[in-house]
């Protein structure tokens, strides 16, 4: 049987479809940030977009940090700092922290795009 491929001119590649995905999440993040946080603190929503850009440029310091004295990826990490059980533990919170971050994610995006929530079903099939 011959199967019909795709052009190569069509392709994109794995570099780009990293911006291409990181793009989207951004601009998710963008368009729905606002109201989630006008609800919330009303008009001083400000103040904690600040403080948490700071929180998360000193996590992303500490990462780096504890990269640079452990070689590996963060399952090894995880297994050096803290034991074979205990490290598999975390190691698992962590798998299951991005699951719940692409859910939360395609939940946004369902959303943005349908503000009424009528195909709630769909972002939980």
């Amino acid at each position: 049987m011959n199967q019909a491929g795709v052009n190569e001119k069509y392709k994109v590649s794995p570099f780009y479809v990293f911006f291409l995905v990181h793009s989207m999440q951004t601009g998710l993040g963008v368009l729905s940030f606002q109201r989630d946080l006008a609800k919330a603190t009303g008009t001083d929503g400000w103040l904690s977009i600040l403080l948490a850009g700071l929180i998360v440029h000193i996590l992303i310091w500490l990462i780096y940090k504890i990269f640079s004295i452990v070689p590996g990826d963060i399952i090894s990490t995880n297994n050096h700092a803290f034991g074979k059980w205990i490290g598999n533990f975390f190691s698992l919170l962590f798998i299951l922290y991005f699951f719940i971050l692409g859910m939360t994610i395609i939940i946004g995006y369902i959303n943005v795009r349908y503000p009424l929530g009528h195909l709630l079903w769909f972002s939980l099939s």
